[in-house]
């Protein structure tokens, strides 16, 4: 008579054997594709010899540990995850001209962290450690396998702005998240405790509900004011004024390192996302991120702090001017929601989000901005700021080559920086649209100007930096 517990058991067993055996040989077949660095080539050995050990695993798991089983899936499913981020991260679909300026700070900041990116079918970056948790849990799990610790770092971005290095500049906020969250920096959790310091929370306690369980329980108002007091500072700390703290942080970092160019890339895709039917722009509170107008706020203020506003020419002037009154001008829709939830079981609470405590939570922020930029600035690394000097110094003189169809890689018989090469497009697209127009088949005249743009920045930055590295070696 069969044994129906053990043939479940091995039934289960074979099963997990097998989608292990699947995925180990997916992954034996992403060996044979080309990938932008040896350091993506040697990822993919690294997840191919994990994926053996697991399968192995799955082999010699004892009869009835159904959990020893379990916790292999959980492996294997997360495995599965990042195999498909990899998948995707070949030499065919690599914005390579995108992140030549991204690694080049990377470098520069002197971490060794693997990169890779996977294109998505929506407008959205996005930035994130895919490795840290999963290899420490892996490596208890898995004593035996010898594992890089390193962060693996994986950037999403849109699959249609993989050749548009102008828009690709948004990348200069994605590394503000990375610089924020995921090196020693910790730039928003050190700012948060002076903005949870603010008279505003006072303010807010009145946007919070009680609930005490059991109901005979009552409090006096001191009591009272104290717990929705301490509420108030543990939602925010968790939730909408973080979230809103991180967006601030990565936006002025991107100006910081990647200047104006950040500023017109991030302006372009609000707008675009923004557009409602009556022409009018529509804005609205989100738990992640602020307000986009907030945000046009926010890198203005850097610009004022950095010194651009100084050595702006006027068509830059009218550009930023026009971006500032359109989200001036943005309809925001301010609808209610609610923040609920308990503490040690016995007290329920919910904050009301509302067009009155929304405002409140954002000036908490826009109060202590000035301050935010001057943190960011002081602990940002010197080396890694592109400055207003650099801007002014360099930018129009390589604008002006755009305008003449040159791609502006040097100056001066050397190689420019990227960063400079990257405004050098933004401010050429701004200045001499018109001139640039004239040498153009008339219709579709944006497209062909856009694209004739980002070629010419894409060999300069390609040529600046293959011409900076041969230096480099010339020298050693």
């Amino acid at each position: 008579m069969v044994n129906s517990t053990d043939y479940f058991f091995d039934h289960s067993l074979q099963i997990h054997h097998d989608q292990a055996f699947a995925l180990f040989n997916q992954i034996e077949k992403l060996k044979l594709t080309s990938y932008p660095s040896i350091e993506a080539s040697n990822f993919v050995e690294e997840l191919s010899a994990i994926c053996n050990l697991l399968l192995k695993k799955f082999e010699l798991i004892p009869n009835s540990s159904y959990s020893e089983i379990i916790l292999y899936r959980q492996a294997l499913n997360y495995l599965q995850k990042i195999v498909s981020f990899i998948s995707q991260a070949n030499i065919t679909h690599h914005p390579m001209e995108v992140m030549v300026p991204a690694k080049e700070l990377i470098l520069k900041f002197g971490d060794e962290t693997l990169f890779f990116t996977q294109p998505v079918w929506i407008l959205n970056y996005a930035i994130g450690d895919v490795w840290s948790k999963f290899s420490n849990n892996l490596s208890r799990l898995l004593p035996e396998l010898d594992l890089d610790l390193k962060k693996k770092i994986l950037i999403q971005f849109p699959i249609i702005h993989k050749d548009d290095v102008l828009l690709g500049c948004v990348m200069g906020h994605e590394l503000g998240h990375y610089f924020d969250l995921h090196t020693n920096l910790n730039i928003s959790a050190s700012l948060l405790p002076k903005l949870l310091q603010h008279k505003n929370i006072n303010n807010l306690k009145d946007y919070v509900q009680l609930k005490i369980i059991p109901p005979n329980i009552k409090l006096n108002s001191e009591q009272e004011d104290r717990i929705k007091k301490d509420l108030v500072v543990k939602v925010l700390g968790e939730d909408y004024l973080v979230n809103w703290l991180k967006e601030f942080v990565a936006d002025i970092v991107g100006i910081l390192l990647y200047g104006p160019a950040s500023h017109f890339s991030g302006d372009s895709i609000f707008t675009f996302s923004s557009l409602s039917e009556n022409g009018s722009l529509s804005d609205s509170y989100s738990p992640t991120h602020p307000r986009s107008s907030i945000r046009s706020l926010i890198r203005l203020r850097t610009f004022a702090q950095l010194g651009y506003d100084q050595i702006f020419d006027q068509d830059i002037k009218n550009s930023i001017e026009i971006s500032k009154q359109k989200w001036e001008h943005a309809n925001t829709n301010s609808a209610r929601s609610f923040l609920d939830g308990e503490i040690n079981d016995t007290l329920l609470y919910r904050l009301t989000l509302n067009e009155e405590s929304y405002p409140l939570i954002e000036n908490i922020l826009m109060e202590n901005l000035d301050y935010i930029i001057d943190f960011i600035v002081s602990t940002i690394p010197g080396d890694l700021h592109y400055t207003a000097q650099q801007y002014n110094s360099l930018v129009p003189k390589l604008s002006k080559k755009v305008s003449n169809f040159i791609p502006p890689n040097e100056l001066f018989d050397g190689p420019v920086d990227s960063i400079s090469i990257l405004n050098a497009g933004w401010h050429a697209y701004i200045v001499y649209k018109d001139t640039l127009s004239d040498n153009l088949v008339e219709h579709e005249q944006d497209y062909n100007i856009r694209e004739m743009i980002n070629n010419l920045i894409k060999k300069a930055l390609m040529s600046a930096h293959i011409h900076r590295r041969w230096n480099d070696v010339s020298t050693n």
